[in-house]
């Protein structure tokens, strides 16, 4: 099933079921009811929330390594939302060294891509675009994984935020062009408005009015 599809009230009724049991169960398990709630609630747009369910999923001991990676990730993705950037470049820091330990390519990817964005958040422009660099080098060995939604929208803020509006464009063009191939269209109108934002600082006032247009 499509993360975006996920029903969230039946998640949280089955998620919270699991965790009243959790004697049951291994941490790993748990671990994984809390990202399925972290998914949840980003979908409904809930950040804090969504927050809090990565964090308390993070605090549980002897997580195993993809579990662990991809809690971390949404951490890091909640402190870009509270504007904490230098614990996103902290959880991102983290995020890479465990993903190169487990020899992750996916999650080394995203994580890369957390910390570029950090980098560039915080005005350290020539060490986001060694990141950047790193991302593009991980992707030419890895096509399978340069249409990733998560992982363009995540590149995308990082060139927004180094003034290349431009590849910003690009990045977001293929975002919902492979968001309908895949007819996965939640939240598809966030990628409309930040596609809109771009325009505008390009000055293509046109193009902004009718990618704002979709925001519906």
């Amino acid at each position: 099933m499509d993360k975006a599809s996920q029903p969230y009230e039946d998640v949280v009724e089955f998620s919270r079921e699991i965790i009243k049991n959790r004697k049951n169960f291994n941490n790993d398990a748990i671990a994984k009811v809390y990202i399925l709630l972290v998914n949840v609630a980003t979908n409904k747009g809930d950040v804090v929330r969504a927050f809090q369910f990565a964090t308390d999923g993070l605090a549980l001991p002897s997580i195993e390594g993809t579990t662990k990676l991809n809690l971390m990730l949404k951490v890091a993705d909640g402190y870009y939302y509270k504007g904490k950037h230098y614990r996103v470049l902290e959880t991102a820091n983290q995020a890479i060294e465990l993903a190169e330990q487990t020899l992750n390519i996916k999650y080394q990817l995203i994580a890369f891509s957390y910390r570029s964005m950090a980098f560039a958040l915080l005005a350290k422009y020539q060490q986001a675009i060694n990141d950047l660099y790193q991302v593009e080098r991980l992707i030419s060995d890895h096509q399978e994984l340069s249409n990733h939604t998560e992982l363009l929208d995540i590149l995308a803020v990082s060139h927004y935020y180094l003034g290349d509006f431009q590849t910003v464009v690009a990045i977001y063009q293929n975002i919902i062009k492979t968001k309908y191939g895949l007819s996965q269209l939640h939240n598809i109108e966030d990628s409309y408005y930040n596609l809109a934002k771009a325009y505008l600082q390009l000055g293509q006032l046109d193009d902004a009015y009718n990618a704002f247009w979709e925001v519906k």
